[in-house]
């Protein structure tokens, strides 16, 4: 993996766009109990497995990366397609400083440098968290996550 910041933009987009094309789905009334879920037939269990790695290691470079203010205002921008004004309002800021702390995360992903050890059970959390905002298009929980280390 060259480029991990890369690769974590690239899932976290494909991830919200499969959640916002599947959004009506969602809603529709289903006769079943359960729907099962989607399952790409031509995946093989190494691509599962495959997927499933690179996602977690996207996962782990953001807190072992960013500061606490720039990883939900990333994830949430890039990831989910949040607006500013919805990331000011959960981490009590102006627009612009959203924007900004936005910016400021895309500009430290680049460089590589890590800031910390990851806690692993934080990660897990986070992990989670993050795919089950990708399954269910709930941002509760992951904004949950990912404003417990926002000072």
């Amino acid at each position: 993996m060259h480029h991990p910041a890369a690769l974590l933009r690239t899932f976290t987009a494909r991830l919200a766009m499969n959640v916002a094309q599947s959004a009506r789905k969602r809603r529709e009334f289903s006769a079943s109990p359960t729907l099962p879920d989607r399952v790409d037939g031509r995946a093989t269990p190494e691509t599962v497995v495959e997927r499933h790695d690179a996602v977690d290691d996207a996962v782990a470079l953001l807190p072992a990366t960013l500061a606490p203010n720039q990883r939900p205002a990333y994830l949430l921008r890039e990831g989910f397609g949040c607006s500013y004004d919805r990331i000011a309002a959960l981490l009590q800021l102006s627009a612009v400083n959203a924007r900004q702390q936005v910016f400021r995360a895309q500009r430290r992903l680049d460089t590589g440098r890590l800031r910390q050890e990851v806690d692993s059970a934080a990660h897990r959390r986070l992990m989670q968290a993050f795919l089950g905002a990708a399954r269910t298009g709930d941002l509760a929980s992951l904004e949950r996550v990912l404003l417990e280390d926002v000072c």
